[in-house]
């Protein structure tokens, strides 16, 4: 807003009485266009919303950067615990397997021992046969 003041000189009135003014300084309000407060305002408005936009893509690049990190972390974490899972399932496997070929071999041994047991039966048995046949002949 300007504002202008001028001064009248009572002198240079034709008619005074159909002067309705006030003689001496008096103050004349020019006011700008409304529209160049307006642009100005909307001026300062972009501006802040470019520098909060600004803002949030800083926290969103900060956010994505602790993403990818604990991301990794995890990642890292699970490899070390499947690792360990998998060695620990290796070696169950492996002792398994021993136990299992143990056990087998003394059951192998078992029905050996068996069949062993079974013969001298059956070779008893025979000798006994032959013996009771030829005491019967006599």
């Amino acid at each position: 807003m300007v504002v202008y003041t001028t001064q009248r000189d009572d002198n240079n009135s034709k008619n005074k009485s159909e002067d309705f003014t006030q003689a001496g300084s008096q103050r004349i309000i020019v006011s700008q266009p409304q529209v160049d407060f307006d642009t100005a305002q909307e001026i300062t408005s972009v501006k802040h919303i470019a520098s909060t936009l600004g803002l949030n893509v800083e926290r969103i690049k900060d956010d994505a950067f602790m993403a990818k990190h604990t991301t990794l972390q995890f990642k890292r974490q699970l490899d070390d615990k499947i690792d360990g899972l998998e060695t620990s399932l290796v070696r169950h496997f492996s002792n398994s397997q021993q136990h299992l070929v143990d056990e087998i071999a003394l059951l192998k041994s078992q029905v050996a021992e068996m069949v062993d047991c079974l013969k001298e039966l059956r070779d008893a048995k025979k000798g006994e046969g032959t013996s009771s046949k030829k005491r019967r002949m006599l």
